[in-house]
């Protein structure tokens, strides 16, 4: 393994709680669906959730620690950035993608 800085490779998904799925343009999830998405809405009925951020899986490691370390860790596999909004990694299928 080479010393270099683990890379985001692009922005996979943004995920949304939505209230009425017949009515939304793009919707991914339905309400109560994703529990802790939905308690960060702080009450409102719908918004995004999380954003999900593709990475090489030999990486998540190294993101995992600097995650922790910097204190962005929020529970499981999932992180929240200084303002409290929820991201977290997929992995990338190749390095072509």
């Amino acid at each position: 393994m080479t010393d270099r800085h683990p890379l985001i490779r692009g922005l996979h998904a943004v995920v949304l709680i939505v209230k009425d799925l017949e009515e939304q343009k793009i919707a991914l999830f339905a309400q109560g669906h994703h529990r802790e998405g939905t308690q960060r809405l702080e009450g409102a009925a719908k918004g995004i959730s999380h954003l999900e951020f593709t990475i090489d899986p030999q990486d998540a490691q190294a993101w995992d620690r600097r995650l922790k370390q910097a204190g962005f860790h929020a529970y499981r596999s999932n992180y929240e950035d200084a303002d409290g909004n929820l991201f977290h990694f997929v992995f990338a299928a190749s390095k072509e993608q």
